[in-house]
């Protein structure tokens, strides 16, 4: 994974280190990991009555790529991500951490 920062080398290790720590132990409580999105669209896609096939092709996202998010071992874009939200009436919220 790479990283843009105007920091040097060395300071974006540091970082890297200390938000990988801080997800993993505070997840629960502050931050969703990928295996709670996908979860988290699974059951809106069923509460909703929505099928993967016809997910997939309203979102225009792969069969594939929405069962392996879905199943927390995808990796998806942030395009991909909001092409699916956007369908199901969800929505992405980035917020600057305090």
């Amino acid at each position: 994974m790479q990283y843009i920062t105007p920091f040097n080398k060395k300071s974006i290790t540091i970082a890297c280190n200390i938000i990988e720590k801080a997800l993993y132990c505070t997840f629960k409580s502050k931050f969703m990991n990928l295996v709670q999105v996908g979860e988290t669209i699974k059951q809106r896609r069923q509460r909703l009555n929505i099928r993967q096939n016809d997910l997939a092709e309203l979102s225009e996202v792969g069969l594939r790529t929405l069962i392996a998010i879905e199943n927390g071992t995808g990796n998806p874009s942030f395009e991909t991500l909001t092409k699916i939200v956007d369908v199901l009436g969800l929505e992405l919220t980035l917020t600057i951490k305090s």
